[in-house]
């Protein structure tokens, strides 16, 4: 879907023409507010298409809802390209500047609402893989509730006052926000690593054990399934390691 989504802002964009002996240059510039809301587009739906990528990787299931909200998800993120040529173009003319900036800024909310309202569905209804961390699922929902939160505060901005530069400007660095790494806020880092300190110590105890050539029934009967709980907690975890 997001393959479809990626390439509808180059549709906007149209090769100049030019006669004999005309300026090609000029007509390229005449093309620039074109070519910005291009990239702008292109931008904003690649770094939802991550989100999505990197959130693909965690499930294990899906239900009716969490389809539904996935489709609304992905007709804001398509939306998106759509106000950004009429931003780029009035974007010095004072008149206008406001309205344009506020229908861009209410445009780019909509996706960060939609994907935490997806991802709220999806640890709620257990979705997720649930050998993931607990401590990790919560620094997720903490990390996207807040830039939820901040781009909603921008789009109150937007919509309340006559400040559409600081508007813009708090809604664009939430949508930003989603270009950190999942594990780099709010403790994910600090969790993972002491889940994998945790696993390798226990694979230490257990290679400890065996040199002792201990009774199968030592230490006790849930002593394997522990451990192999332990090692798919790991697994998971290295999958999300920052180098």
């Amino acid at each position: 879907m997001f393959a479809i989504a990626i390439t509808l802002p180059v549709v906007q964009l149209t090769a100049p023409k030019v006669g004999a002996g005309e300026n090609l240059g000029a007509a390229y510039a005449r093309l620039r507010p074109d070519l910005i809301a291009y990239i702008l587009g292109f931008m904003v739906i690649g770094l939802f298409w991550n989100c999505s990528h990197f959130g693909a990787k965690l499930l294990v299931k899906s239900d009716q809802g969490f389809n539904l909200l996935t489709l609304l998800f992905l007709a804001s993120v398509t939306l998106t390209p759509f106000p950004a040529r009429p931003f780029i173009e009035h974007i010095a003319d004072p008149p206008n500047a406001g309205v344009a900036a506020m229908f861009y800024g209410l445009a780019l909310t909509a996706p960060i609402a939609m994907w935490f309202s997806r991802w709220l569905w999806g640890v709620l209804r257990g979705l997720y893989n649930p050998e993931l961390p607990k401590s990790y699922v919560r620094a997720l929902t903490i990390r996207y509730a807040t830039a939820l939160a901040v781009a909603l505060s921008g789009a109150l901005i937007l919509v309340l006052t006559k400040h559409p530069r600081i508007g813009l400007s708090t809604v664009a660095a939430s949508t930003a926000s989603f270009l950190l790494p999942p594990t780099t806020l709010f403790g994910s880092r600090r969790s993972l690593k002491r889940a994998n300190h945790d696993v390798s110590k226990s694979a230490r105890y257990a290679g400890a054990l065996d040199s002792l050539h201990l009774p199968q029934t030592w230490p006790g009967p849930n002593f394997e399934q522990k451990q192999r709980r332990s090692c798919k907690q790991s697994a998971w975890a290295n999958v999300f390691t920052i180098p």
